[in-house]
């Protein structure tokens, strides 16, 4: 039996995103799932927007190995849930928990239900819990709602073990003993249509086509890894998630494609700088780098580095022509640092976005003595930081394999207002080893997950079997516990 335990904690940024194909089938991935209106009236009471839980706390617990599920208002209660195609199920889906902190939940319990164990309601409804391994959890099919436009129903599959019949629909009331508190409701499956949820899913983080939500720098334009996400687009409320079609994936635009020497105090080489594609807010960089950088078209820093004298007039005006707009403003660009970078970068500062008169020194044609402002600026950073988490991976036949999994987090938060802001996230395996602990014990347990105690492994491809399995089940850095 294979066990995956992550020990650090995780932070999950949220980005709405489309999560069923052309045939209203679910993407895997990590989604939010939060009660609709249908059962809000009299008849429920049960709000709309109150997302669904699980902690091993507060009342929540069933025993050391299950907790029971909850829906609860507001961001800091509710769960990221990782929900997978099944391997036991055609068409259907497991749900699985991320790690939750403050509800001291464990990555990886499946979301169960059964009509025993405790757990029957009634005849014709069942409590739902979240349990460990891959026993006791329920196979779900999910489908578009008939009645709430964009929701999905979430029902059981049959389980034998459970006692629990197929077609029951995942469901919360406030009423008919489902009151928790005044802000959270259990969590029930129940027969028929009358009685169960239509559920919102929202995405959260990850890359489109990336079902584990780790990327590696070598998989380049197929999947947009190397078009990423810097600025909200004029006019939207939300990140775009890059990808090919959004970037010019050979060459970008670049302004400056020299790797420049040296590194700086935080590591990272940069690359170079490449213009933002203003349709979509998102920028090419090569593979093997990623944005830590930004230059706005209003800012002095902006300014200030296009016009440093060392380039000279003719230069700038031949090598820089394609970074200034008709009207004169500058264009915004990012620069591109090697995967070494450690550290946060602001964007530049409001308070620079007017200038001075520039005077006659300046020998571009196009631009006036006034700097224009462009007008989609915004203010954010971006981050980046490598952890190493330890995993609990294998129970051997003489103890624990355990293994020390490093993984780097790039982030970025655009914010287009004062009060509105939009965050994405990209994750990437970097390496890990079975520890041997210096003792005959642990190395026999890394052997028996086929692995040279303490041999590093830093490729996807150079995993040992088990390893890899759990890596396309649950994404070694997503249960790893990043944090940006």
């Amino acid at each position: 039996m294979i066990v995956l335990v992550a020990c650090t904690c995780v932070l999950i940024w949220s980005k709405r995103a489309e999560g069923a194909g052309s045939a209203g089938e679910m993407e895997p991935g990590l989604y939010k799932i939060s009660t609709s209106a249908i059962h809000a009236g009299d008849s429920a009471a049960q709000p709309a927007g109150w997302g669904l839980s699980a902690w091993n706390a507060h009342g929540a617990v069933r025993n050391s190995h299950s907790s029971w599920a909850a829906v609860h208002s507001g961001s800091r209660w509710p769960m990221v849930w990782n929900i997978q195609k099944s391997t036991r199920t055609p068409g259907a889906y497991t749900i699985k928990t991320t790690y939750h902190k403050d509800g001291k939940q464990p990555a990886g319990w499946g979301l169960s239900a059964w009509n025993a164990h405790g757990a029957a309601r009634n005849s014709q409804s069942s409590r739902v819990a979240v349990h460990s391994g891959n026993h006791w959890l329920m196979d779900w099919t999910i489908a578009p709602s008939t009645r709430t436009p964009g929701a999905y129903t979430i029902k059981t599959t049959y389980h034998k073990d459970g006692n629990q019949p197929a077609g029951w629909g995942l469901t919360a009331w406030q009423k008919h003993g489902g009151h928790r508190s005044s802000q959270s409701s259990w969590v029930y499956v129940h027969s028929g249509d009358h009685w169960l949820m239509d559920w919102e899913l929202e995405r959260v983080g990850g890359l489109v086509g990336i079902v584990s939500g780790i990327v590696t720098p070598q998989e380049s334009c197929k999947d947009g890894s190397t078009c990423w996400p810097v600025l909200v687009p004029k006019g939207a409320s939300k990140l775009t998630a890059c990808n090919a079609k959004h970037c010019k994936c050979a060459t970008g635009e670049a302004l400056d494609q020299r790797v420049t020497k040296g590194w700086d105090s935080r590591g990272g080489r940069v690359f170079g700088r490449y213009l933002v594609q203003e349709e979509s807010g998102c920028v090419f960089c090569p593979v093997g780098s990623a944005p830590t950088g930004l230059y706005q078209g209003g800012s002095l820093s902006n300014y200030n580095f296009l016009m440093k004298g060392q380039r000279g007039p003719g230069s700038r005006e031949e090598n820089w022509a394609s970074a200034w707009r008709p009207d004169g403003s500058l264009k915004d660009f990012a620069v591109c640092r090697t995967m070494d970078f450690e550290g946060a970068e602001p964007f530049p500062d409001r308070v620079n976005y007017q200038y001075p008169d520039t005077g006659t020194t300046i020998t571009i044609k196009s631009l006036p003595n006034k700097v224009p402002v462009h007008a989609n600026m915004q203010t954010g950073a971006f981050k980046m930081r490598t952890t190493e988490n330890r995993l609990v991976a294998f129970h051997g036949s003489t103890a624990d394999a355990v293994w020390y999994v490093k993984c780097k987090a790039w982030k970025v938060a655009s914010c287009y207002t004062k009060t509105e802001c939009s965050t994405s996230r990209r994750l990437y395996f970097v390496s890990a080893h079975c520890h041997g602990f210096n003792n005959d014990r642990h190395k026999k347990a890394c052997q028996e997950m086929g692995s040279t105690p303490d041999k590093v492994y830093d490729s996807l491809e150079s995993l040992p079997k088990l390893i890899k399995n759990m890596q396309r089940a649950e994404g070694l850095c997503n249960q790893g516990g990043i944090v940006a």
